[in-house]
């Protein structure tokens, strides 16, 4: 987690004092100082910006925020801006900031609680009888109420689709503020969404030059990394040899920043990428550690997401996790990584950009080749791409058809498939591209990496590829500028190719990990039969206890992806284990 613990209190008329009092008492036994706003009360771990006077200030930003001119975080607002974040209730930090923050606007009658789009400092919120409380952890928010119970029906959703994320957690009575959205607390309790991804894909935002687009994510990329890592930590990279941890490399090291480098490999030779990972170290200056993926590594009765509300947490990267703590030992190392490239750098397999390169600009010169890019892409041929494209013009259809994870679920698990499916993103306003629109639901997707990382992780890992400026810059660039020499990603391989070794940037694929999950499964089949045929999910009606035993009484070798599937089943059972 970026940034620090806190908690907010905004207190039903007439109880603040026997909050303050509770709260001086909370903060003692944490660690974390009191701060009386008007109108809200405010714990947390650092001193946060305050905005008003220092006594009893209106409003307040914890965390960390960025200006978009200039590189050093900020530790207060220019009196107009301050003004401004006041007047709009933080709409105008959204407009003109970014970071990892949560902004508390207290004065007017109404406290406002802001989140930064793709900030990584979690917002978890819960209603008592007198008061609305808001923190960076459940154990913050338990701290002043009862302990939270599973919402099953919000884990069944969980399974069917485990990327989207929903304002309702998988625990009873706790929700989350979304990135870039805001909630006002009036009688009532309302959500407002003041950052969304179809702003920056409008035609109006488009950036349809491929030099003019290269130069804004290179300097969007080598900016924002810069800044997030301007301080005097040391920085440890995972470097995978992939596009995306290259470009993390490239960025750290074009800003000078004291940084070493960890890649995790397979057994398998289709996982060991160190060939890869070696050149790019040696070329940024970075010593590597290499480490060979063991499944004794992994306990898969443990959730890493146990201080979470929700089982986002794999067992897999608890190899990582073993590793890099034995490498950063207890420095101060922060832990930086490029997850999330394949979604913001528009890595689809799809003939949605061709759809959208014709009916933005019709029988452009570079259909031809775009074309041929794609079907490199899929590995498919010129002509399906050809034919998809043009059935998608006819049909007229921009919205993103979301693929829903029924395996190995209940009937009556079954039936929550459309609810799980919902969100406001995955809706295109009208005229929009099915390949904008591919764009966006990948996009959001990555909301995962950054939405609420366990605060306990020590050091905390952060996502240095997803802010949002690159995030902005990258929703500009349209969906058919992103393919090139039967390449994706291909705006973001050339804004730091002259950065990497030759032609890495435009290397075709990267190494899987099947092999070490394969490995997993094998080493734990026993456990998990345990796990999953007397657990919860099958208990609570969830899970359907012979199609998964059918799956683990099967003879090694396995074939097929089943395995997959109950391993996540197996983080889910983990992690309600801990509640």
């Amino acid at each position: 987690m970026s940034g620090e613990r806190y908690l907010v209190v905004v207190p039903e008329q007439g109880s603040e004092p026997w909050w303050r009092d509770r709260l001086t008492g909370v903060g003692r036994a944490h660690g974390l100082g009191l701060i009386n706003g008007k109108g809200f009360l405010l714990l947390s771990e650092a001193q946060p910006l305050l905005l008003g006077e220092i006594e009893q200030p209106v409003g307040a930003i914890v965390g960390t925020i960025f200006g978009y001119v200039g590189g050093a975080a900020l530790t207060r607002l220019p009196d107009r801006e301050a003004l401004a974040a006041l007047t709009t209730r933080g709409a105008s930090l959204v407009d003109n900031y970014w970071g990892d923050y949560v902004a508390i606007i207290g004065d007017g009658g109404a406290p406002t609680i802001l989140r930064a789009p793709f900030g990584d400092l979690p917002c978890f919120v819960r209603r008592s009888a007198d008061a609305t409380l808001f923190g960076s952890d459940v154990e913050l928010l338990q701290s002043v109420s009862v302990r939270p119970v599973i919402d099953w029906h919000a884990i069944a959703l969980q399974l069917i689709a485990p990327d989207i994320r929903r304002r309702q957690t998988c625990l009873a009575s706790i929700e989350e503020l979304a990135c870039g959205d805001r909630v006002t607390l009036t009688p009532t309790v309302e959500y407002r969404t003041l950052w969304s991804p179809w702003h920056f894909v409008r035609p109006e935002q488009r950036c349809d030059d491929k030099l003019a687009a290269t130069e804004r994510l290179r300097t969007a990329i080598l900016e924002t990394i810069a800044a997030q890592t301007g301080d005097s930590r040391s920085n440890l990279l995972l470097l995978s040899g992939g596009v995306d941890s290259s470009i993390a490399a490239a960025a750290l090291s074009a800003a000078d920043r004291n940084t070493i480098a960890l890649t995790m490999v397979t057994r398998d030779p289709a996982g060991d990428e160190r060939d890869y990972a070696r050149c790019v170290a040696d070329h940024c200056g970075m010593p590597l550690t290499e480490i060979v993926r063991d499944p004794a590594m992994v306990d898969i009765t443990r959730s890493d997401a146990r201080d979470l509300p929700y089982p986002t947490e794999t067992s897999f990267s608890q190899a990582t996790r073993a590793a890099i703590a034995e490498l950063a030992g207890s420095s101060e190392r922060r832990v930086v990584h490029g997850g999330g490239g394949d979604q913001i750098f528009c890595s689809q397999q799809s003939a949605a950009p061709l759809a959208d390169l014709i009916r933005a600009n019709g029988f452009d010169r570079r259909i031809s080749a775009l074309t041929l890019d794609l079907a490199r892409v899929a590995h498919t041929t010129a002509g399906a791409v050809a034919r998809q494209a043009l059935a998608r013009l006819i049909a007229r259809r921009s919205d993103y058809r979301w693929r829903a994870e029924l395996e190995c679920l209940t009937p009556m698990a079954c039936r929550f498939e459309a609810q799980a499916l919902e969100h406001h993103w995955l809706s295109p306003p009208a005229g929009a591209g099915s390949g904008s629109a591919g764009h966006v639901a990948l996009t959001m997707s990555a909301l995962g990496i950054v939405q609420s990382p366990a605060w306990r992780a020590h050091p905390p890992w952060k996502a240095i590829l997803l802010s949002q400026p690159v995030i902005e810059t990258c929703l500009s660039i349209p969906p058919w500028l992103w393919f090139e020499r039967g390449r994706n990603r291909a705006i973001a391989r050339r804004a730091v190719e002259d950065l990497l070794p030759a032609g890495h940037a435009w290397r075709p694929g990267k190494g899987a990990m099947a092999s070490f999950m394969i490995e997993i499964f094998e080493t734990n089949r026993p456990r998990l039969r345990a796990m999953i045929a007397d657990g919860l999910l099958v208990r609570e009606g969830l899970v359907d206890r012979e199609a998964c035993l059918k799956i683990l009484d099967t003879p090694p070798p396995i074939r097929g992806n089943a395995w997959a599937r109950l391993l996540q089943f197996a983080d889910v059972e983990a992690w309600a284990a801990s509640w």
